[in-house]
């Protein structure tokens, strides 16, 4: 049996490669520190009001539901619903534009010590939906924490997201080392993607469904792309066979290092 073919994302851009001078170093962070200043005032001043909608909304509906019409209180639910998509729409923004406004610190990363990091982080949400994960061969890489986190917690949580409906919902990742730099996946044993829709998935608010009303922002893989962009490496997607999705990592700088690899870990 073949191999599903991957669908590489193409990058969006490099990071910047040229801040040796102290000064260069100096104002690319201060240019960072006031994105990141920019991003609070809009995330305050944007949701406020959108709070206010919302509040206003339930409280006409719960003080007026007696003398509401049925067309009235389906205008009402409307305008509560309405503003609550555009809060969860301002989420994934503002989710995205804080990847751009980091500053890069790299340093070793092992992803082995970090996913059992976020194992912990994620148990409840893991149990409540019976997930089981599975670890081997982990790499350690060349790379922000932070970011490399961020990038393996929205993976995580997607997985949970779209691979509940399985009858045992598993999550397995692991890392094979290869002429380009280490592939990491993550396979889940969900329903997967539609092949024509594969590449549509890293883009923002992109859903399968256009009418799902499901709570999240729907910026989740858009996010992990950038990430690696970021790192100089590469995201894909295939389906696995019989079923599920693979999430495909493709780092340049990794590296075998002390207890890094041919870890087998196993979290119920």
């Amino acid at each position: 049996m073949s191999s599903p073919e991957i669908s590489w994302m193409p990058s969006v851009e490099k990071p910047p490669t040229d801040l040796e001078q102290p000064v260069e170093r100096r104002e690319y962070d201060r240019v960072c520190e006031e994105m990141q200043s920019m991003l609070h005032l809009i995330a305050h001043d944007l949701n406020a009001p959108l709070r206010a909608v919302r509040g206003f909304a339930d409280i006409l509906s719960g003080s007026l539901k007696n003398s509401l019409s049925e067309d009235d209180a389906k205008c009402l639910a409307i305008i509560g619903q309405s503003a609550e998509r555009a809060q969860t729409r301002l989420s994934g923004i503002l989710q995205v534009a804080r990847v751009e406004s980091l500053s890069d610190h790299y340093s070793s990363v092992g992803l082995g010590t970090l996913l059992d990091n976020l194992k912990l982080e994620l148990e409840a949400e893991m149990a409540t939906s019976r997930f089981e994960l599975h670890c081997k061969n982990l790499p350690e890489i060349v790379g922000d924490t932070r970011q490399i986190t961020e990038l393996f917690r929205e993976l995580l949580k997607n997985s949970i997201q779209h691979g509940r409906t399985a009858d045992k919902p598993k999550i397995w990742i692991d890392g094979n080392v290869t002429e380009g730099g280490w592939i990491v996946t993550l396979r889940d044993n969900g329903p997967g993607l539609p092949e024509e829709n594969l590449k549509n998935a890293f883009k923002l608010f992109w859903k399968l469904k256009p009418n799902d009303q499901t709570d999240h922002a729907g910026a989740g893989l858009t996010v992990c792309r950038r990430i690696i962009d970021r790192h100089c490496g590469e995201i894909g997607l295939s389906n696995s066979r019989p079923t599920g999705l693979c999430v495909h990592l493709r780092f340049p700088n990794a590296r075998v290092g002390a207890g890094a690899v041919h870890r087998h870990h196993t979290h119920r």
